[in-house]
């Protein structure tokens, strides 16, 4: 979207999601650098004790980030590192806006599709293509099978499901920049 002059990184997030706070001073590019000061989603208590209390309900990106944007910020814009879910939860409604598609659909015709990734998708379930290892997680001291809990959570954090082949695709793809300018591979 940079490469098509749809959005700038410099562009503060305000000029595309309201109710961010200081999101007039946040810009995408330290969105993306994890830079933001937005507290991240999944360390809101809110959140967890929803998410643990039924792990197969589905959230909306707005419903998402209405655990974390009525927090204060950790930090002033720019000035720390924190990995923050909720940076890349605002990154992926910016995609939505800016391209007019839905996020799976943009990350399927512009990244998927040119890199021939035919085994990797963007989980809209929680039903994982065959074979798959089998997840677990320990909540309140006992081991729980965790395979089929509900992905939603994860909307723009990452939700992809993929094999190490097309991984490896991806990899070499990423660190290139094959789907980006040479300039705008300068800057990530």
């Amino acid at each position: 979207l940079v490469d098509q002059g749809k959005l700038t990184l410099d562009a503060p997030i305000s000029k595309y999601i309201a109710g961010v706070p200081s999101g007039d001073q946040i810009t995408l590019r330290e969105l993306a650098q994890m830079r933001s000061g937005l507290v991240t989603i999944d360390d809101v208590p809110e959140f967890a004790d929803s998410y643990i209390s039924d792990p197969h309900q589905s959230f909306t990106p707005a419903q998402l980030l209405g655990y974390a944007l009525d927090k204060p910020l950790q930090f002033p814009p720019g000035t720390q590192y924190d990995y923050c879910n909720t940076n890349t939860v605002l990154l992926g409604l910016v995609v939505e806006q800016q391209s007019g598609q839905r996020l799976p659909d943009y990350i399927s015709e512009h990244i998927l599709a040119p890199l021939k990734l035919t085994h990797t998708s963007f989980a809209t379930t929680a039903a994982l293509p065959d074979p798959h290892a089998q997840g677990y997680t320990v909540l309140q001291g006992a081991e729980q099978i965790a395979t089929d809990w509900n992905p939603s959570w994860g909307w723009g954090v990452g939700n992809m499901i993929s094999t190490l082949d097309d991984m490896r695709i991806w990899a070499r793809a990423l660190s290139t920049g094959t789907l980006l300018s040479p300039e705008t591979q300068r800057q990530r």
